[in-house]
């Protein structure tokens, strides 16, 4: 049976929630960029992708009515051919596939879901600027956690800024190509930074 193509609408919302994130949108504001929460519209629903328990992380809302964050642009994506009851098969499938107790705020979220979701579609990646980020945020803060093992396992005291710039000077004595427990050079923790924001080095 032949159907009209239906509209694919990104939604794309200011993030209120999570502290690890309100940190490396703190780190990145001075740079005009940011970690956004993403969602997928076609025939009339919102799909978008959540932490929950024993159950499928993928939930349907109105279009651009997340209570839960302060909603930013809708951006249409193209459309699909595909029709309604072969969207909910498709649904259907993502739901079971991706489970709320697998959620990772950086590295299994919404935007990745979201891109699944544009995938099956066939409209294409989602924008640069909305996903750019949350691989540099993955990797901001697997070097914080380097930083923080570290001073734990000297039984030191410290906050998230020194975890970060002890994680940035391992990662820049990594780079360097010295041991850890070198002397630190005026150099390391800005080499460290800037191999993390490149995509340069992961954990």
């Amino acid at each position: 049976v032949e159907h009209a193509p239906a509209e694919v609408v990104l939604h794309v919302y200011n993030l209120r929630h999570f502290k690890r994130i309100r940190f490396a949108n703190a780190v990145m504001r001075p740079l005009g960029a940011g970690i956004y929460h993403a969602a997928v519209e076609v025939y009339g629903v919102e799909y978008s992708y959540g932490s929950c328990e024993n159950d499928t992380g993928v939930f349907e809302r109105l279009p651009g009515k997340d209570e839960r964050h302060r909603h930013r642009q809708a951006k249409v994506m193209g459309t699909t051919r595909f029709s309604q009851a072969e969207v909910s098969t498709v649904i259907d499938r993502l739901k079971c596939e991706w489970q709320g107790e697998d959620y990772d705020v950086l590295r299994r979220n919404c935007q990745h879901f979201a891109q699944a979701l544009c995938t099956e579609l066939g409209v294409g990646s989602l924008p640069r600027w909305v996903v750019r980020l949350a691989p540099v945020a993955a990797r901001i803060d697997d070097m914080r956690r380097m930083g923080k093992e570290m001073r734990k396992s000297r039984g030191a005291k410290g906050n998230i800024a020194g975890d970060l710039y002890r994680g940035a000077v391992l990662v820049g004595k990594e780079r360097r190509g010295v041991h850890v427990e070198e002397p630190s050079g005026m150099c390391d923790c800005c080499r460290g930074v800037r191999a993390t924001c490149n995509g340069d080095w992961c954990c």
